[in-house]
C-alpha cells in the first residue's frame, strides 16, 4: 500500500491529486486535510491503476502498430462502412486515387468506383466474415481518369461497428503484360 507520509510534507497535500509510480505499480492518490472528532488529520483515497496503466500501455502499442502497418502497406487500403461511405483510408489510396492525403476529402465508394457496386453487394461484403471477396474493379482519380483495380475486401467488426475493410491494387502492369502477351501470340499467329 501507498503510505502518503514517506512521499508527502504536510503542507504538500491540502487537496492534492497524485498519481506515483512506486516499483512497478502505478497509484492515484487524491489527499485531503479534514477535521476529525477536532483534530486535524490528512485523508487519503488511493487505488491502485496498475492494471488501467498497462491497458493504456498496450492501447497505445496497438495503435503505433495499426498507424505502421497503414504507412507500410504497398496497397490502397480503405475502410468503409455498410453504405459505401470512406470512414479510413491509407496514403497510398489516396494518392491512388489523385487525392492529398494531408487533406482527405470526405468520400463515398461512387465517386472512385466507376462501376459503383450497389448496396446489395456491400452489404454481402460487409455480412462476410470469414473470407476476403476478390474481385477487378475501375477506380476514377480525383482528375477523371482511372486506374484497374484488384480489391480484396471483407467484413469486420471494429468496436462494435460492421465495416468493410478493403485493399486496392494497382493492376495497370498486368493488364498492359496481358495485353502485350496477346498480342505477341496474334502476331505469331498471322
Amino acid at each position: 500500500s501507498l503510505d502518503v507520509r514517506t512521499h508527502l510534507s504536510y503542507r504538500d497535500v491540502l487537496g492534492r491529486r497524485l498519481r506515483q509510480r512506486l516499483g512497478g505499480a502505478y497509484h492515484d492518490a487524491v489527499v485531503v486535510r479534514v477535521e476529525i472528532e477536532g483534530e486535524m488529520c490528512v485523508q487519503a483515497i488511493v487505488h491502485d491503476m496498475t492494471a488501467r496503466k498497462a491497458i493504456e500501455v498496450e492501447t497505445g502499442q496497438q495503435a503505433l502498430r495499426y498507424r505502421s502497418f497503414m504507412r507500410a502497406a504497398l496497397d490502397g487500403i480503405h475502410i468503409l462502412d455498410p453504405q459505401g461511405r470512406l470512414l479510413e483510408a491509407n496514403d497510398r489510396f489516396l494518392s491512388m486515387l489523385g487525392y492529398d492525403p494531408a487533406n482527405p476529402p470526405q468520400l463515398s465508394v461512387t465517386d472512385w468506383d466507376a462501376g459503383a457496386h450497389d448496396s446489395d453487394v456491400l452489404l454481402r461484403i460487409a455480412g462476410n466474415t470469414e473470407t476476403a471477396e476478390i474481385f477487378e474493379a475501375v477506380h476514377r482519380r480525383a482528375d477523371g481518369s482511372t486506374v484497374p483495380v484488384e480489391v480484396a475486401a471483407i467484413g469486420v467488426d471494429l468496436g462494435g461497428q460492421r465495416v468493410i475493410y478493403c485493399a486496392s491494387r494497382d493492376v495497370s502492369e498486368r493488364h498492359r503484360a496481358e495485353e502485350e502477351r496477346v498480342s505477341l501470340q496474334r502476331s505469331l499467329l498471322q
